[in-house]
């Protein structure tokens, strides 16, 4: 099955979701039995080799909801009792209501308002009604951030074409939201080594903001700027410095090459020493705690599980992460426990995980934003698959590899239940769909991916799913 990854290296498959999706805090494991191999190409943050044998070793005595699959009731009476809570599916947000929450800012043109407002609902996976609002609203949405903010969201629905031709107008852009999009197209088209350059180049560029060399001053046409075109502050430069490099950890560690992937990641290390001691700003304190992660999930993909648990042991003695730090350091010890094959460990962990993220004390989706205050525009960059959409798919491997194929199917249901609009990743979705090929009838497993896709449909979120690709139809 196909990873659900977090990786910025996506593939025809994988979530376009935006450069720094590569960051991968939250990184996912791949699921692979039956000979169903892994077809998103991508997996910067992802383990391979986890294949599990044959079909026919599975328990399947768990009541899911495909048992109804098959029942005469009217389809949409049946995705009401099979995928909504209670018996009702969610409200549908709409583009007026996105319209009408705006108008008040459009009306007095002020752009960071609108934007923050955009990215905010985009964050919480309203993609296709912002993207329709962008596309047919008229003078308010001309400015190059909205140009930069539409071009991202088409990515993110794996429509690359259309977005490249926005970026195609973007070439001499100093927003750095603009040129780190420029990198991202070159890699969807499979320009590696000219989207490495173009990133080496930017963070280049965003050292010498921080630790300026007097002998090499800056050209006034190579200053990068933020989101509204103002010199970029040192907490958003860092935040795209993140995003960079990821993307470099991303390229390298898909092509094999892992000793230059980790050779950046420690160069990275050494230089946020002396970029903290060069700063007073608090917001770099924990500047290095990415990068480890990197480190970490790096080892692992190469099989150095000890020198992962290093990593790991050096981040839970850190103080004063913050919640999505803090998160990030828990999946990867999850991680861990699963490459050495600790599997109830491991589904424990992403249990209890999962728990925290979906239940009444976890963070409200906004204050988990990784808004940076001085660019939220990297808000949208830093959009990658929903923390419990990976911790459900990772928590459903574990009970894959332990023969429970259809605990498997009910953690993604139920994770689907929770937040459909925000969940419906299109990893989850196709490892679930690949899961009712494994476990259902041929019938079963067509009604319940027709389901899902007339689900999708009624919640206004069709767009990011592809039929043949996504819900193996």
């Amino acid at each position: 099955m196909d990873p659900s990854t977090a990786s910025s290296s996506t593939g025809s498959h994988g979530n376009s979701a935006a450069p720094a999706s590569a960051a991968g805090a939250n990184t996912a494991l791949p699921l692979s039995a039956g000979g169903v191999g892994d077809v998103s190409g991508g997996g910067g943050g992802s383990i391979g080799g986890t294949g599990i044998g044959s079909v026919g070793t599975y328990s399947s005595s768990h009541k899911s909801s495909s048992d109804i699959f098959l029942s005469h009731l009217p389809q949409d009476e049946r995705l009401a009792r099979v995928w909504g809570k209670n018996g009702t599916l969610p409200k549908v947000s709409t583009t007026e209501e996105l319209r009408l929450e705006l108008r008040a800012d459009l009306d007095g043109s002020c752009e960071e308002n609108v934007l923050f407002s955009l990215c905010s609902w985009a964050w919480r996976g309203h993609v296709e009604q912002v993207l329709e609002l962008l596309q047919f609203e008229e003078k308010p949405f001309e400015g190059e951030v909205f140009r930069v903010l539409r071009a991202s969201l088409l990515m993110r629905l794996g429509r690359q074409k259309e977005a490249t031709e926005i970026v195609e107008l973007l070439q001499q852009s100093r927003v750095i939201a603009a040129k780190v999009l420029c990198a991202v197209v070159a890699i969807e088209w499979n320009e590696r080594s000219t989207a490495v350059d173009m990133l080496h180049k930017l963070l280049g560029q965003l050292k010498q903001l921080h630790c300026p060399d007097p002998s090499s001053p800056a050209s006034s046409t190579t200053v990068l700027l933020d989101t509204f075109r103002k010199p970029l502050l040192p907490e958003a430069a860092q935040a795209w410095r993140q995003r960079i490099m990821a993307l470099l950890v991303s390229c390298y560690s898909t092509s094999g090459n892992y000793v230059l992937a980790l050779d950046l990641c420690h160069s990275a290390l050494d230089e946020l020493g002396e970029i903290e001691h060069a700063s007073d700003t608090e917001s770099l304190r924990n500047a290095h705690v990415p990068v480890l992660l990197q480190i970490g999930r790096l080892r692992l993909q190469m099989g150095d599980f000890e020198g992962a648990r290093v990593v790991l042991e050096d981040l839970e003695g850190d103080e004063g992460l913050d919640w999505n730090d803090a998160s990030a350091v828990q999946v990867l010890r999850g991680l861990c426990d699963f490459a050495e094959g600790k599997m109830e460990s491991a589904k424990d962990h992403f249990a209890k995980l999962l728990r925290q993220v979906t239940g009444p004390e976890a963070p409200s989706e906004d204050s988990a934003n990784p808004y940076v205050p001085a660019d939220m525009l990297s808000a949208v960059f830093a959009v990658q698959e929903p923390l419990a959409a990976t911790l459900a798919n990772n928590l459903a491997l574990c009970h894959l590899n332990m023969c429970d194929l259809d605990g498997a199917i009910q953690i993604l249901e139920d994770c689907i239940r929770d937040n459909p609009v925000r969940n419906m990743h299109r990893t989850l979705v196709f490892n679930l769909c690949t899961l009712y090929d494994l476990a259902r009838s041929k019938e079963q497993s067509r009604q319940a991916k027709l389901d899902l896709q007339r689900l999708a449909h009624v919640l206004q979120i069709g767009q990011r799913f592809d039929a043949q690709k996504d819900l193996r139809l």
